[in-house]
């Protein structure tokens, strides 16, 4: 004849057990959530660095090239002074240096999602 002494602290066990499992899991979904929301922003940054990249490359910096051109010529025929000629070679340097940054941030961003990923990208 068996007796169960021992059946209130097993019982305890078990529900100490089965509230540790489900403190693990809520952790767990709270740790995925939160990798999976952090993921999602470093790819917006990563697009948004991208696109200011294509902006600059393709659009901006042609643009003040051409305006730098423009200007320069328009200063060796003495239809503008100097200062427009500075100006429009600050304008053209200050998007050189955007565009820079912009990679560098772009570089930084693509790292970030290695890192979550685990991987190479």
């Amino acid at each position: 004849m068996n007796i169960p002494l021992w059946r209130g602290k097993n019982n305890a066990r078990i529900a100490t057990a089965e509230a540790e499992y489900r403190t693990a899991m809520y952790q767990l979904n709270t740790n995925r959530n939160n990798l999976l929301a952090r993921q999602e922003m470093v790819l917006y940054r990563f697009r948004e660095a991208k696109r200011k990249v294509d902006l600059y490359t393709n659009s901006l910096i042609p643009r003040t090239e051409q305006a730098l051109n423009v200007s320069r010529s328009a200063f060796e025929a003495g239809e503008v002074d100097i200062l427009e000629l500075i100006d429009a070679q600050r304008t053209m340097l200050e998007f050189e240096l955007l565009l820079e940054r912009e990679k560098a941030n772009l570089q930084q961003r693509l790292s970030e999602l290695e890192m979550l990923a685990g991987k190479e990208l």
